[in-house]
């Protein structure tokens, strides 16, 4: 027959392995939330270094675009020096062309 005092026995064991189920939950679920917070972390990392490698990037596209004004200006330099040789080269050729008329008048009187 089962008598009061093996019922208060089996309840405490009972209420043991209850305990140690709930404290066995609890550990497995900090581990879960450990795990959690260590790929936030990890998370946090990769976007921190896909920002400076964004920032490096903007960095590299700045000097290149400072690099293409210094090219269009010297380009631009370089097209009026040639525009400034070509109307030299056209106001020689006229010189020549009226001394030519000079001499070709003078040879004929």
């Amino acid at each position: 027959m089962i008598r009061l005092h093996n019922i208060k026995g089996l309840m405490v064991c009972i209420l043991l392995v209850a305990f140690m189920v709930a404290l066995n939950t609890g550990c497995s679920w900090r581990g879960h939330v450990n795990d959690a917070m260590k790929a936030k972390d990890d998370a946090v990392a990769a976007a921190d270094k896909a920002e400076a490698a964004a920032q490096k990037a903007a960095d590299a596209a700045q000097k290149i675009e400072t690099s293409a004004a210094t090219l269009k200006e010297t380009a631009d330099k370089a097209e009026a020096a040639a525009s400034g040789a070509e109307d030299a080269a056209n106001r020689a050729e006229t010189a020549a062309e009226k001394a030519e008329a000079i001499f070709s008048k003078l040879g004929r009187k």
